[in-house]
């Protein structure tokens, strides 16, 4: 004679003769013994634990760029290291030198008017001649990509007349 099924899939009449199996106990996968060879782990981690302690923007803001760093540089996610970037500006907003490396990455992510508040933000901030020369370079590519001509050459006049030295506002032409 048949025999009854041990577990019945019937929708909304799932049941079970026997007790169901207890859950599976893993080991914590953060324990001393785990060991991850993963930058991304790393890093993460790195930055869980300043952000649990509170650690100066500044400190919180460079482990943010290292990551976003990691993220452009070796796994070749440019989303990824735009948003670590936009996270390490939140970190620390007073940052020129930052925020130019923001508006980079968001441009060579496609987000051109993401950029272009980036490096407003960059040009603002930046505390000498040489700095302001850089970011007002950037802030023209970015004009000139975004369709604003006028904007553009102002930019790069501003940016010579900033730092007749570099050679950015040069290269944006």
């Amino acid at each position: 004679p048949p025999r009854a099924p041990h577990l019945v899939l019937d929708p909304g009449n799932a049941s079970m003769e026997d007790e169901p199996l207890a859950p599976t106990r893993l080991r914590a996968f953060d324990s001393p013994g785990a060991r991850v060879d993963d930058p991304l782990w790393t890093l993460e981690r790195e930055i869980a634990r300043l952000e649990e302690q509170s650690a100066p923007g500044a400190e919180r803001a460079n482990a943010y760029q290292s990551l976003a760093e990691l993220w452009r540089d070796r796994i070749g996610s440019l989303d990824e290291a735009s948003r670590a970037y936009r996270q390490a500006v939140a970190a620390d907003p007073a940052d020129a030198d930052l925020l130019r490396e923001a508006s980079a990455c968001c441009l060579d992510a496609g987000d051109a008017r993401v950029a272009l508040q980036y490096a407003n933000a960059a040009v603002a901030a930046a505390p000498t001649p040489t700095g302001r020369s850089s970011a007002r370079a950037l802030r023209a590519r970015l004009h000139a990509i975004l369709g604003n001509p006028q904007a553009c050459v102002e930019d790069l006049c501003e940016a010579t007349a900033d730092d007749p030295a570099n050679a950015e506002p040069h290269e944006v032409v």
